[in-house]
């Protein structure tokens, strides 16, 4: 590995002052691959910031995402394949129809593709149909850690946790927790698949999550996560601010380029608290919390990016 070589570059993109607060319904704080604006018959050129009036279309092709942030604070993704036509309600929150069809209002979050029927709300903790809002990690990203630690937001009044893990392995099975964390005592092989939920018991019966995804890196990648934080740790505790940041900021890059969101995220919230007026690295971190189910996390991030 080249000494400190690796370096995620991300570009300075500012919102225009007042791009939420304005005339604008909402605004785009992401789009990658095919993604257009349709207004009036014409087609907008689609890029973070681009603010978006009331009737506007977002439009993705296939292997297209995009996001939109409302003045409400909520964020509606629309994936690979479909669109989302902009609508507020008298709150400035939207009112979603999708190429699949009408959608009622939109409390948070949700993700609209060509084959969704409906919109489907992010994994939570679930109890009597209602949403709890536990957010589980790790999901959707891979993780370097063999031994990683489970994590999830605790349940008022669970008496336990029993964690279900599902995949190839001695760890795979239902393993049981005192409080809301828990880590396995064997290691998960390099280059596993592995999906995973949390059921608390409380005295009116389980709460269960929804399940969720992520891998462990493979050998190869396990070994370079390794020896690259053994390279940056004398400028991480150097106690040199400067240092400091530059081996977080390499860090992030390296583990964002390798889908290790996690850490690339553990490494952006520090540099975000040191560094508040840099909005481009709250647009980064929004986009990794987007990524890995963090959705609360992501709006408050992507509003950092899109304000003074």
């Amino acid at each position: 590995m080249r000494p400190l070589a690796v370096l995620l570059l991300v570009s300075l993109l500012l919102l225009p002052a007042g791009a939420l607060a304005g005339e604008a319904a909402a605004v785009l704080v992401s789009a990658s691959g095919p993604v257009v604006v349709v207004r009036g018959g014409s087609e907008i050129a689609a890029s973070f910031g681009t603010s978006l009036e009331t009737g506007d279309v977002v439009r993705a092709g296939k292997d297209g995402r995009a996001s939109i942030l409302y003045a409400s604070g909520a964020m509606v993704e629309v994936g690979s394949g479909g669109e989302a036509t902009v609508k507020v309600d008298d709150g400035g929150g939207p009112l979603l129809a999708t190429a699949a069809g009408s959608a009622g209002e939109l409390a948070d979050f949700a993700q609209v593709a060509a084959s969704d029927e409906g919109l489907a709300a992010l994994p939570t903790l679930r109890s009597g149909g209602v949403e709890e809002g536990a957010p589980l990690h790790p999901r959707g990203t891979v993780v370097a850690d063999t031994q990683p630690t489970f994590t999830w937001t605790e349940v008022p009044d669970a008496l336990e946790y029993t964690v279900i893990l599902q995949g190839e392995g001695e760890a795979a099975g239902r393993h049981g927790a005192a409080g809301p964390a828990w880590s396995p005592e064997s290691g998960l092989e390099p280059g596993g698949e592995w999906t995973w939920q949390v059921e608390a018991l409380t005295e009116d019966g389980p709460v269960t999550s929804n399940p969720v995804n992520f891998s462990v890196a493979d050998t190869e990648t396990v070994e370079k996560y390794a020896a690259l934080h053994a390279e940056l740790a004398p400028m991480l505790e150097s106690g040199d601010p400067g240092k400091a940041d530059a081996a977080a900021w390499m860090l992030a890059g390296w583990c964002g380029n390798r889908h290790l969101y996690g850490d690339a995220i553990v490494a952006l919230e520090g540099l975000t608290a040191r560094h508040p007026e840099r909005k481009e690295l709250f647009l980064q971190l929004g986009s990794l919390y987007q990524a890995t189910g963090r959705t609360a996390e992501a709006v408050a991030a992507y509003r950092r990016a899109a304000h003074d």
